[in-house]
């Protein structure tokens, strides 16, 4: 799938409305009398085959894989800012003042040129579901290459055989809950099969190729795109694929049962027992705009609000909150000039709700002003924030920190599953894992014997 349209496609999950992914990008449709390859580009036929064979499915049949130059990709992937129209320009300011009032987007950084960046320097190649192919960039195939190549190619297949359209042709129109969890799915499973691929490599190989990913990240980096940004950019990877881990351990899941049932909210993909129990999301009222006109109303989500809050707060204090999310309702309408953000959102609890509440009030008491506000009214928590009233500036980078410790979590509940531990004995080590250690003891590979003695009394409690 094209990595440029999930981008925008998870900034209309954040609760936007813009029309990137099919307005602004052009978008060419395959005519059904256009024909299919007779065979595949030899340069991936063994890229094909491992796919098929580790993947478990066989390919109805091949579909072009362009080549292109480093200038050809660009051109490809890009959007011209000259070629937008009125109506176009003025949803991305819509889009670019929603992000700035949820503090992710700072005054000074342009949507469009950072979405560029992104879908340019961060990727090396696509699939484009609508035109069925396949899009790289480089002629050769380097190692590193042909690992994004075999995800891309799991992709295909997974159209072919799960149809990765499913939503565009659906009687009902998808929540962006549907759409973020469902990309997951497909990202956690492509990115199981690379893993495997990497796997059967050797080390001098496998060397090189961390040698070229660290040179990309640093040109990505260097393009000063936020940390939120890239955070909702690579949110729906690692969460994906910690889902997908989950699937695997737990009795009675499958991955491909996840594609046949996909998850319906991003809760189900932050949280895998959510999609195992059922777990779906409440129906909150909308919270209005005081009589102007809505530019957007729809979901928000579990993640897009761990986000939001993590780079204003404790990123353990935003996965709390998050994590007892029970449903919410969006809306984003400007007033006097600005645009502003409205939620109504509640717990699976009592107590999720509190601790929800708590968390926006700390992130608006962490905005200079009076840009932003939180009160509650029963079970649902209000929350407005509006742009241009003071330049909020850049968050703290923290989305990226609770995001993985999101994803850790889940990580040690598949491990914990593998072991023999029940749903619920699983969740609770994972969450006391990533509540009890700090980020250092989280980060080291080999674990020291005090570290170790409040593992084993983590293990203890949840049983």
């Amino acid at each position: 799938m094209a990595l440029h349209s999930r981008l925008l496609q998870w900034i209309t999950a954040v609760g936007v409305v813009v029309v990137l992914a099919g307005g602004i990008t052009a978008v060419v449709v395959r005519s059904t009398e256009d024909e299919f390859p007779s065979a595949w580009d030899p340069r991936v036929l063994d890229l094909v085959q491992f796919v098929e064979r580790e993947r478990g499915a066989v390919y109805d049949h091949p579909v072009p894989v362009d080549f292109l130059t480093a200038e050809e990709y660009s051109e490809r992937t890009r959007t011209d800012e000259g070629a937008l129209t009125d109506e176009e320009r003025a949803e991305i300011e819509q889009v670019q003042g929603a992000l700035r009032a949820l503090g992710i987007l700072p005054a000074d950084t342009d949507l469009l040129d950072a979405s560029n960046d992104l879908a340019d320097s961060g990727t090396l190649a696509y699939y484009d579901p609508q035109e069925e192919r396949v899009v790289v960039r480089g002629t050769t195939v380097t190692p590193g290459l042909a690992v994004t190549l075999v995800h891309e190619l799991t992709h295909v297949l997974q159209d072919q055989v799960f149809q990765l359209g499913r939503y565009d042709t659906a009687d009902e129109e998808p929540t962006s809950g549907e759409i973020y969890a469902f990309d997951s799915l497909v990202e956690g499973d492509a990115d199981r099969i690379e893993q495997l691929y990497l796997e059967q490599l050797d080390d001098a190989v496998r060397a090189t190729i961390d040698e070229e990913n660290d040179e990309g990240l640093e040109q990505l980096e260097a393009s000063g795109i936020p940390v939120a940004l890239s955070s909702l950019f690579g949110s729906m990877y690692g969460l994906g694929d910690s889902f997908v881990a989950v699937m695997e351990s737990a009795d009675g899941q499958s991955v491909d049962g996840a594609f046949a049932n996909p998850p319906i909210s991003e809760e189900q993909v932050f949280d895998p027992f959510a999609y195992i129990d059922g777990d779906g999301p409440a129906e909150v009222d909308s919270p209005g705009t005081d009589g102007e006109e809505a530019f957007d109303e729809r979901d928000f989500g579990a993640v897009s609000l761990l986000i939001v809050l993590a780079e204003r707060i404790d990123p353990r204090q935003a996965l709390a909150a998050a994590t007892g999310w029970g449903g919410d309702a969006s809306t984003i309408f400007s007033r006097d000039g600005h645009t502003c953000f409205r939620l109504n959102v509640t717990g699976d609890t009592s107590e999720d709700t509190d601790e929800i509440e708590d968390a926006l009030t700390a992130w608006v008491d962490a905005v200079e002003g009076d840009a932003a506000s939180t009160r509650r009214s029963g079970d649902v928590v209000f929350f407005e924030s509006c742009d241009g009233k003071k330049d909020q500036g850049e968050g703290t980078g923290g989305s990226r920190d609770a995001v993985g410790l999101a994803v850790t979590r889940s990580y040690v509940a598949a491990g914990a599953l593998e072991e023999g531990a029940g749903d619920d004995q699983a969740r609770c080590f994972g969450t006391a894992l990533v509540n009890g250690l700090t980020d250092d003891e989280l980060a080291v590979d080999d674990l020291s014997p005090a570290v170790q003695r409040k593992v084993a009394g983590f293990a203890t409690g949840c049983r």
